[in-house]
């Protein structure tokens, strides 16, 4: 398994263990053909590699994707936007596509949000020299860079001393930035989080720094994925080494106050630790959260057992421990092989979870990594509230996608209509940006 630390992206290849609900299984569900080519496009910046991780979605309708080119070598912020057809919008920054570099190191892009005037703010990473930091970027609804955000549009902000990424952000009422990562000082990540103004300065509202930076276990902690609850509150999720010979991991959530501390009504001390109870001895992985209107709190990744890795979605209380209301135990661990209510083969051999995304009805939508005998795909898996495959989405709960040999989702996004997926496919030579739609 790829160290998901690089990305944290979801692979997925599950279903063994899913709890069927009423239905056939057959598909109400499929690619929207009308975006793209049969549901899917690429898109390449410059015949090198190019990863996204990231997308949004206009008023308008345009589909905004973010992630990273590579030129001369080095990484940079790379943004792009299609129409709802699915084809380049060029009216966005040059010929539909805007990159930014940060001081010529390797630039990432993790997580994007759409204001409500169309503009965009983007967060990730920026290298330069030996260490990297929290970066932020803001642009107009067109891709152009806006001076009022920082320093002409950017904002690098160091943490630790080595290496700083954001991997998820979230705008409060307000219009104030909150961002979750991670930060390395000495021999250790930790937990790091911060509050910026809406011009990009930290807000010294939030932990009387604008930064709160924590550890949770003996290991290394990483917070992958943020969410805010409607009371503000922020709800991280991320891993926690618990062991560092092994590393052996587990997932964790955390609650912040809307001050920046730790809420202590939540779990212990603000934080709660799952592990896949199944097994023992693996890494597990959260890279998706979600608040569901109840106040209950759904998490998903991946559980490694060095073998086969598997999809992994736990679902927390409002206050900090196990749903058993979910799938009966609070987790559902799951490798798509054979559905055994059905006698139906599925030609995955192994899943890992990268992205999420929650529907009004409290349904969630898991992404990932599905692997077969010839590579990777795109993977979408719906569950209900209790933890059951929805049987009206794809075949048995599942949607997957095909664009060539190597395919990997990084983001998911759900509208009224739509849910979208973006990540990476291998053309035969590098990688493209590859986004796909399908209908609700």
């Amino acid at each position: 398994m790829r160290w998901l630390g690089h990305l944290f992206s979801i692979p997925l290849t599950a279903l063994l263990c899913l709890t069927i609900s009423c239905g056939t299984g057959s598909s109400q569900t499929g690619l929207d053909t009308s975006f793209g080519t049969s549901g899917k496009t690429t898109l390449d910046f410059n015949s090198a590699d190019d990863e996204a991780f990231a997308m949004g979605i206009q008023s308008t309708g345009n589909v905004i994707i973010a992630g990273r080119m590579s030129s001369s070598g080095q990484y940079d912020f790379a943004l792009a936007r299609l129409k709802t057809d699915g084809t380049v919008d060029t009216t966005f920054g040059t010929a539909g596509k805007t990159t930014t570099d940060f001081s010529g190191g390797n630039d990432t892009i993790y997580s994007l949000a759409i204001l409500s005037d169309d503009t965009i703010i983007v967060a990730g990473t920026a290298s330069g020299g030996s260490a990297s930091t929290f970066a932020l970027a803001k642009y107009s609804k067109d891709g152009i860079l806006d001076s009022t955000f920082g320093t002409s549009g950017k904002v690098s902000l160091p943490i630790g001393s080595t290496q700083d990424e954001i991997r998820s952000i979230a705008i409060t009422s307000t219009g104030k930035i909150v961002a979750a990562g991670f930060s390395k000082s000495g021999s250790r990540f930790k937990v790091a989080v911060v509050r910026l103004s809406s011009t990009g300065s930290l807000d010294t509202d939030f932990n009387t720094t604008g930064k709160n930076t924590y550890f949770i276990g003996s290991g290394d902690d990483k917070a992958l994925a943020l969410t805010l609850q409607s009371d503000g509150k922020a709800v991280i999720a991320g891993s926690t080494v618990t062991n560092t010979s092994t590393l052996t991991s587990q997932m964790f959530v955390s609650r912040l106050s809307t001050d920046g501390t730790l809420d202590a009504n939540y779990g212990s001390a603000g934080t709660f630790s799952i592990s896949n109870s199944t097994q023992s001895g693996l890494k597990d992985v959260a890279t998706g959260v979600s608040v569901l209107s109840s106040g209950g709190i759904i998490v998903s990744g991946t559980s490694d057992n060095g073998t086969a890795p598997k999809l992994l979605l736990a679902k927390s209380t409002s206050a900090g421990a196990l749903d058993t209301t979910f799938n009966s135990n609070g987790l559902l661990a799951t490798t798509l092989n054979t559905v055994s209510a059905t006698s139906t083969t599925l030609s995955y051999v192994q899943s890992e979870g990268t992205c999420q995304a929650s529907q009004s009805n409290g349904y969630v939508i898991a992404g990932g990594i599905l692997t077969t005998s010839a590579g990777t795909d795109f993977g979408l898996l719906r569950v209900n509230p209790q933890g059951s495959a929805d049987l009206s989405f794809g075949t048995y709960g599942l949607q997957s996608l095909d664009f060539g040999s190597n395919d990997e989702p990084r983001a998911v996004v759900t509208t009224g209509s739509a849910v979208f997926v973006v990540g990476k496919a291998y053309n035969g030579a590098n990688y493209d940006f590859a986004i796909a739609k399908y209908y609700q």
